[in-house]
Parts: C-alpha cells; sequence; structure tokens
C-alpha cells in the first residue's frame, strides 16, 4: 500500500532537465520492520540507476542529492504518514537519513574511495559487493561475473582465467594424454627411451618395460593383468593344466590370455621367449583363508576373513620365470563345468544368502573372487555371487552367496548409472540414512550393514556423493543354467515369493501396437533396465511389477516387458517421454508417436493425468513469433471448451511433462483449429512485443498460428522449474546458421567505445533460449549471421537473461563528438557506438576494403574511383564515388583572371581523394583551400 501511494504521488520518480522522467523506487524500496513489541519501523530507499539516464542529461547532473531532491522526498513521506496518523499510536519521527551514494551492479565493486566502480576481473567472481578469487576447480574468462565455471576436466590453481588452465593429473606430470586428460596407456620414457605401460590411474607397470616403443593397444591388454609375487606360486606342479604352450613374447603371450576367456595366468620363462597359458580349473589354484570370525557393520551373520591368499600352480621353476594372472575384473568365472557369466547389471535387490568379508590390505580382488567363485560351485543351493570392492572399515573385500536373486537392476548404461538423469531407486553403495539411528544402512543384495562415521575414511566425509565414492567394483555373476532351473534340492528352502501387486495399476497404462509408435534399431535411448526372475515372477506379476515402477519414476513415460538373454528372467525396461512432434525444419505431425528401438510387444504408454491443479506460473513471453523451437505434443482443444479451460488443460499437459520448457496456446486460422503445443524448447524468439522500436531485422509478417489477443500466445514456464535432467529429454540444438560466419569480419568493441542510451529506438530484439544456448560461441555465430542477413544491421550485442541469451541488433549508431584524451590541451574528434542497454559483449561488422573502380573518360583517359558502403536513414547503400574530379585547367598563373579552359588531363586520373575547396574573399590559403580549386565529387549508386 505504501509503494502504490507513493508511486501516485510521484514520489518515485524524478524529471531531468531535458523533461524526461526516471523511475527511483521498485519493490524492494519499501521496507517495514518490527522495532521493539509496540514500534514499527519504515525504511524507505530511492535508487536510480546511471544506464537510464541519457547520455545528454548527464553533463547536467552536477549534484546527486540536487537532483533526487530530498527535500521533497521527505516532506511527500511525512505528508503519508500525516494521513495515516489516525490508524498509529503515536507521531512518527525521523530517525535518520542516510546522505546519497553510489552503488554498483552486479559485477562490480566500488574503488576504495568508494566514488567509482571497478570491474571484477576475469578469475574472480561478484558476491556481496566484492570481487573474490574463483575457486580451486573453477575458472572465469569474463570480467564482471556472478559465478565462476566448473573445470570440464581436472583441475585448476585459484583465480584461474582460463579454460587451459585446467589441467587432469596426467597433463600436470606431462605425460601423454588423451583429448580428456586421461593417461594414455603406453608411455616413454624421455631420459632412457624406453617404453612403459601405465594403468588408469597413473601408475606404471614396471614388467611391462621396453626397449620398442609400446602401442596403446599393445597397453591396454597388459595392464589388464598383473604380476604373481614369487611368494605365491606353487612351482614344478606336475598336475597344472596347461591350456597352450608357445614360443613368443611377453605381448604377445599375454594378449593370447586375454582373448581366451578360459585363461586364468600366463607363465613366461627362457628370456620371456617361452610362454604357458594355464586353465581357471581349481587345480592351478589353492586358497587358504585365516583368523576366520563372524561379524561386520552390526551384521552378525556374516563371515569375516583377516586374510585370504590364493597360491597359482605352474609347472616350471626356472630363475627368470614371470607369472601374470588377470585382474580380478577381468576374470571369467567358468568353474570346471560350471559358467559363471558376468552380468551387465550390478545390484541385486535380494538372494544373497551368505556373506564373506575380507580385507583388501591383505587380500587382492582377484583372489577374493577366486574364493568366491570356488564356494559358491560347491553350493548346491547357490545360482551366482556378488563381488564388491569398498573403502568400508579400512578397506573391504565382500562376497554374496546369492540364491535366486528376485530382481536385478542398475545395468552399466542405465540413465541414472552414467548421469543421464536421477532415478527412483539406489545404485552404486545402495545407501539409505536411517534418522532414528543418525547413521547409513547399506543393502547389499537384501543384507543390511550400518555404517558409522567410524567406518569411513577421513577424507571422504567431506564428499557429497558417498554413493559414488564408497565403491570402487562391483559386479554380478551367475551361474544362467542354476538360476533358470532354481536350485531342486529341499534343504534350500522355498523361494521367496514377491508380495500381491495391485492390479489397478494397468488403469493408468494404455497398450501400444506397431502403428501407435515409430521404430529405429540404430537410436539410443535413455532407459531403465530391470531383470524379474521367472522363479519368483508370473508372466503376469511381472507385467504388474514393471507397469508399478513405471508408474513410480517420474521420468517414465513407456514400459517394455519383455523375454531377457537369460532362460530364467523377464526383462523390465522403463523409457523416458521419446514424442517429438515438429521443429523449426519439420512440419507438426499428428499425431506425435513415442520412439522406440523395437516393435512393440508387451509395451505400454503412461497415461496423462490432467485432474490435477496446476502447479506452475506461466508467463507470457514477450515475442511474436518462435522460428527455432521444439514441439512435445501437438493437441487440438474441444471448440466446446471455454477459453480459459482450454488455457488450464495447455498448463496442466505441460506440468506433467518434466522436459516441458513452456506452450504455444495459439489459434489455427488454416484449420480453424485451437491448439496447445507444449515445447520442449522455446527455441529463437523473434519479433517482440514489448519493446518499443522502430528498426526490424526479422520476419515479423502474421502467421498461420495467432498468437494475439490474450490469452492466446507463447507462454513459458519458470525457469527453476525447467528440467535438471536434459539428456532424458529428446535432443535439440541451435540450427546452423545458413553461412559460416568469419570472426575477421567483427571487432569486440571495449567499454570505452560504447555509450549507453536506454531511449535509442533502433534496435531489434532476439532471444535465444537457454536450454540450446550452451555453445557460446555457436550462439554468437547464429546472432551475428542474424545481423549479416540484415541489410542494414552492423553491431550485436550480447548479454544474458534469465531464461535467454540476448541478442540485440542495431544499425550505424555511431555519435561523434569532441572529448579530450588525458594530458592533452585540446579536445580531439572521438565516435562511440550508441547501444541501448549495458550487455557483455559488443560486436561490430567491420568496414569493407573500398574497392577501386575505374571509368574511361573519353578525350582524357581512365578516371579510378572507388566502392564504399555508406548510410542513407537507417539503411546502408553501396554507392561509387570520385572524388577531385577535374573540369577545368587549375585558374593559376596566367590563367589566374583569364576565362575557364578545359580540363587537359591524360592517362589514370586519382579520384579517390578530394581537392582544396575554393579560397574565399579575405581568406588565405590552407591545406585545405586554395585557388587550383575546380574539380567535383560525383557520386553514383553502384547498381548503376
Amino acid at each position: 500500500m505504501l509503494f502504490n501511494m507513493l508511486t501516485s504521488r510521484g514520489l518515485c520518480s524524478a524529471q531531468l532537465t531535458s523533461g524526461r522522467v526516471v523511475a527511483l523506487c521498485d519493490d524492494s524500496s519499501v521496507g517495514l520492520q518490527c522495532d521493539g513489541s509496540d514500534s514499527v519501523r519504515l525504511m524507505l530507499r530511492w535508487t536510480v540507476s546511471l544506464s537510464d539516464l541519457p547520455t545528454s542529461d548527464l553533463p547536467d547532473l552536477h549534484d546527486i542529492a540536487t537532483f533526487l531532491n530530498e527535500s521533497r522526498l521527505l516532506e511527500g513521506v511525512q505528508g503519508i504518514l500525516g494521513n495515516l496518523r489516525s490508524t498509529l499510536t503515536s507521531d512518527p519521527k525521523l530517525i535518520s537519513v542516510a546522505p546519497p551514494s553510489f552503488g554498483c551492479f552486479h559485477g562490480y565493486r566500488l574503488d576504495s574511495d568508494g566514488e567509482g566502480c571497478i570491474v571484477c576481473p576475469a578469475g574472480s567472481f561478484f558476491q556481496q559487493g566484492a570481487c573474490l578469487l574463483c575457486p580451486q576447480g573453477t575458472y572465469q574468462e569474463k570480467e564482471g561475473q556472478d559465478t565462476c565455471d566448473k573445470c570440464p576436466r581436472g583441475s585448476s590453481p585459484a583465480g584461474s582465467s582460463s579454460a587451459s588452465q585446467c589441467e587432469t593429473d596426467c597433463e600436470r606430470r606431462g605425460l601423454r594424454c588423451s583429448q580428456q586428460g586421461d593417461f594414455l596407456p603406453a608411455q616413454p620414457d624421455f631420459l632412457s627411451g624406453r617404453w612403459k605401460c601405465f594403468s588408469r590411474e597413473g601408475a606404471g607397470l614396471e614388467w611391462t618395460t621396453s626397449d620398442k616403443p609400446l602401442t596403446d593397444d599393445e597397453c591396454s591388454v597388459l595392464s589388464r593383468f598383473q604380476t604373481v609375487p614369487g611368494s605365491d606360486l606353487m612351482v614344478r606342479t606336475e598336475n597344472a593344466e596347461v591350456l597352450r604352450t608357445m614360443t613368443s613374447d611377453l605381448s604377445t603371450c599375454v594378449q593370447a590370455c586375454a582373448a581366451e576367456p578360459s585363461c586364468h595366468h600366463v607363465a613366461l620363462f627362457d628370456r620371456q621367449t617361452q610362454c604357458e597359458l594355464y586353465s581357471t580349473h581349481t587345480v592351478n589354484t589353492l586358497c587358504n583363508s585365516f583368523q576366520q570370525g563372524s561379524g561386520f557393520l552390526g551384521n552378525q551373520q556374516v563371515e569375516r576373513f583377516q586374510l585370504l591368499n590364493c597360491s597359482l600352480s605352474v609347472r616350471g621353476g626356472a630363475s627368470d620365470l614371470l607369472v601374470l594372472r588377470k585382474n580380478g575384473a577381468e576374470l571369467s568365472s567358468q568353474q570346471q563345468q560350471q559358467k559363471f557369466v558376468r552380468m551387465r547389471m550390478s545390484k541385486a535387490v535380494s538372494g544373497v544368502f551368505r556373506t564373506q568379508v575380507f580385507s583388501s590390505r591383505t587380500t587382492s580382488l582377484s583372489d577374493a573372487h577366486r574364493f568366491c567363485q570356488e564356494g559358491c560351485s560347491r553350493d548346491v543351493c547357490c545360482d551366482g555371487f556378488i563381488l564388491n570392492q569398498n573403502i568400508l572399515d579400512g578397506g573391504s573385500l565382500l562376497c554374496g552367496w546369492l540364491r535366486a536373486p528376485s530382481v536385478l537392476m542398475c545395468e552399466d548404461q542405465d540413465w541414472d548409472v552414467i548421469g543421464q538423469g536421477p532415478a527412483n531407486r539406489i545404485c552404486g553403495a545402495g545407501l539409505t540414512y536411517d534418522k532414528q539411528q543418525q547413521s547409513f544402512v547399506f543393502d547389499f543384495g537384501g543384507e543390511k550393514f550400518t555404517i558409522s562415521d567410524d567406518a569411513l575414511p577421513a577424507d571422504s566425509k567431506n564428499k557429497k556423493d558417498y554413493q559414488a565414492s564408497i565403491i570402487s567394483f562391483q559386479a554380478i555373476y551367475l551361474n544362467t543354467d542354476s538360476a533358470a532351473a532354481g536350485s531342486e534340492s529341499s534343504s534350500c528352502g522355498a523361494v521367496e515369493f514377491t508380495s500381491p501387486l495391485n492390479a489397478s495399476v494397468q488403469l493408468g497404462f494404455e497398450s501400444l501396437s506397431n502403428d501407435d509408435v515409430l521404430v529405429d534399431h540404430q537410436t539410443k535411448l535413455p532407459v531403465l533396465s530391470f531383470w524379474l526372475n521367472k522363479n519368483n515372477y508370473s508372466s503376469q506379476q511381472a507385467l504388474l511389477w514393471c507397469l508399478t515402477r513405471c508408474d513410480e519414476e517420474e521420468q517414465c513415460s513407456v514400459a517394455d516387458l519383455r523375454e531377457a538373454e537369460s532362460d530364467g528372467f523377464f526383462s523390465c525396461s522403463l523409457y523416458p517421454d521419446t514424442r517429438v512432434c515438429g521443429a523449426y525444419d519439420q512440419p507438426i505431425k499428428r499425431p506425435c508417436r513415442p520412439l522406440l528401438v523395437t516393435l512393440p510387444n508387451n509395451t505400454y504408454s503412461k497415461k496423462v493425468d490432467l485432474s490435477r491443479p496446476v502447479q506452475s506460473f506461466y508467463e507470457r513471453v514477450p515475442f511474436q513469433k518462435m522460428v527455432s523451437y521444439s514441439v512435445r505434443n501437438r493437441v487440438t482443444l474441444k471448440g466446446t471448451q471455454l477459453l480459459s479451460e482450454g488455457f488450464m488443460e495447455c498448463e496442466r499437459r505441460c506440468d506433467e511433462d518434466s522436459c516441458c520448457r513452456g506452450f504455444g496456446f495459439v489459434h489455427e486460422t488454416k484449420s480453424g483449429d485451437l491448439l496447445c503445443l507444449p515445447l520442449i524448447s522455446l527455441g529463437v524468439q523473434t519479433c517482440s512485443k514489448d519493446d518499443t522500436t522502430t528498426w526490424r531485422t526479422q520476419d515479423c509478417t502474421p502467421s498461420e498460428a495467432e498468437t494475439t489477443p490474450e490469452p492466446f500466445g507463447w507462454y513459458q514456464k519458470p525457469v527453476n522449474q525447467w528440467t535438471s535432467s536434459p539428456a532424458l529429454c529428446p535432443l535439440f540444438r541451435l540450427r546452423n546458421p545458413k553461412n559460416n560466419v568469419s570472426m575477421d569480419g567483427w571487432r569486440l568493441l571495449s567499454d570505452s567505445s560504447l555509450l549507453i542510451d536506454s531511449s535509442l529506438s533502433t534496435y531489434d530484439v532476439i532471444h535465444v533460449s537457454r536450454d540450446i544456448a550452451s555453445d557460446r560461441e555457436k550462439t554468437r555465430d547464429w546472432c551475428l549471421h542474424a545481423c549479416q542477413e540484415a541489410e542494414s544491421c552492423v553491431a550485436v550485442s550480447l548479454s544474458e537473461v534469465e531464461s535467454a541469451v540476448r541478442c540485440i541488433l542495431y544499425p550505424d549508431t555511431t555519435a561523434c563528438g569532441l572529448s579530450s584524451a588525458p594530458g592533452s590541451l585540446s579536445p580531439a574528434a572521438s565516435c562511440r557506438l550508441v547501444i541501448r542497454e549495458p550487455a557483455l559483449e559488443v560486436y561490430l561488422m567491420t568496414e569493407q576494403s573500398p574497392q577501386a573502380t575505374y571509368i574511361s573518360v573519353p578525350g582524357h583517359g581512365m578516371l579510378q574511383g572507388v566502392a564504399i558502403e555508406t548510410a542513407i536513414g537507417s539503411n546502408k547503400r553501396r554507392v561509387i564515388q570520385f572524388l577531385g574530379v577535374p573540369y577545368a585547367r587549375p585558374p593559376i598563373g596566367p590563367l589566374r583572371f583569364e576565362a575557364a579552359q578545359p580540363a587537359d588531363w591524360t592517362g589514370i586520373w586519382d579520384a579517390t581523394r578530394p581537392r582544396p575547396s575554393c579560397v574565399q574573399p579575405g581568406d588565405v590559403e590552407t591545406a585545405t583551400s586554395s585557388e587550383d580549386c575546380l574539380y567535383l565529387d560525383i557520386f553514383t549508386p553502384a547498381t548503376l
């Protein structure tokens, strides 16, 4: 109310000498604060931005206090409070008045004297009136920014001002690195001239040292093996099973073992010229465990081993024997007649009936794998096992024996595993927080463990993502024959069936046929994958389970159930909404069909619920046209609906679609239909409605989709409600310009080359939606190309608003005048480009080099002129000019007082530069005037 009263009485504005009125108040100008139990403090602040003041008025504003007219404002406020006296318990008192002071825009700080603003330099960011250094791991290339950008890879020192200062460990060490900055497998030692293989973590593998150059492919294979110390070997074992004996060098020997799934380790001897490949048979490995106990992280049923050591058998015992075995993660699990297959899933919801724990300080992953595999193969109830390496309790290895795991999930390419978006499940470590116990609970295939701070290393406690940091390796290995058939022994106990599922969930879905979908076998869609054990679920139960998971998953739109690759499982795949109905380069199709990688089999689409109230406040976009956009769906609203009802339906449809950033509520003139067009992207927006401009570059003729009067138009969802997982939405990019943009034709202007005048009326605004403007250079080029396509456009400013990159196109708005340079006594001519508002970057089209033009003059020769581009009003035209063309002989010497004589020049006359003007009576000759002045300046359009 007070704000409205201030505005109505003219206390929120001030008049300049030119007559122009500027605003002094906004929503933050009035503040009320309780000051004790019986008093209220009223705080008022008047603010004026220098950018709102036309440059022509600035010389007259010598005193800001005089301009604000402090006494007028205070008298006006006291008058308002006098009118409210009847509602106050006492007379209002003036407590204090702060003198006018200067402040700075975001990105600027006050100088030490408080009389000027200094831009926050590159390598820093603005926060609470100060410029702070970008923290380690970030950088900022531009001045005056509110944030710093995270390093695209590696890390950087504090205060970094370029992405080039971001380096990975590999780059800092000066080694061979990939384009992503990762260690390349093969590394040379420039001092010794020898080569060595490196692990992904950057550790050198000494046993791979070679005088010959190594390739990355060779080292990629070699790094999958590790040396076996002599203490872990059983030499001269006659019954060891050898797959093959061959004469080869180290690299060939290891590659042969890597290519053979049943190969477990290799032995090289005779100066590494003889090679033996050993199988995974149990006779080749002997594992011994020590100090067996029980209990781990609150679970007393766990078997705990302090030490596990597996020795490998080899037939020979030469002094130069070198034995290499596959790393634990590389082992295939073939055990005599049983074959354990590593699944693409890494997590089992249930099924672990026996857990063994080893200390990773004394046990290798390979040994734990071997021990777990041998134990499971001897147990008739064991269908497979989970192998896990983690940082818990100082570093642990877990082996979980599985029987009839009900659900397998977290495939290696699922959208939550590779970071495309979140899901309503827990992969990774499988941690949940127990509020009552104030500790984490670790779920390992149905077995529960309690994690307190003592179980975590100190360096992990500051990490935000415990799920990703706790586990370094986890894999599921199944004996697929056993899992499919189920363990038949009665001693194993009955299989635990799932609890009954609610069949009504199916009512929220509709079945999809071949005609309802588009199929592209080559596309790769985001997916969540689950395998359901047929021993636990019938086909109908599996379908209800799959639909229930889709219903619980906010991003799920399509659920697909079919036979899995393994006979013992159903495969449930959940997909996000993949519909795209049209874009700037495609007609809007009907109907819009979801995209799948295979034909539907048992496939269902989730119905859209339009019964809920509208969740978002949609703001009308102040542009008439979308020239580059992506339409999710085309919905023809019922002709019997009221406009308000149709509009609210459109709002609800956008609410229910997490990828929707806005919608079009339009009337199609050709068909007469009232349409709702939910938009994945608002793309490029042109033909601004709110900005008052007298100059346009874009085609603003009415289209078939009418967007006026209200409520018709384009509407935008609040930016803070845009999807945080754009990778789960159909891909949409800013289209490429028709022609390439060369930066040689543009010049980035400094602040000293600019003037800001908010009253400027020759400009055109284009917004590029933020979701397609992530590539700054491409966005810049798009805006520059739009200017190049407009005949009279010469400049482009780029800034950012919450929802878009804001491009403003200008004709030639250069203003010239006299200014005094520092240290100079005389004023000099100065020209600056006038723009309407501050911008991060302003580009000016560089002048094209004048092109020489010749014309023949009979009786004389060739006249050399020049073709230039010149401004005619707000447009630009190319003209040919001939300067200083003689039309008579110079009237000097004996011809001074004679009749004019015809010009007598021959050959080529240079008409590219002006000649002096005639001396006027009383003047003396100067560099710009002379008696020799009988010349013409001739101009002609270049098109003639």
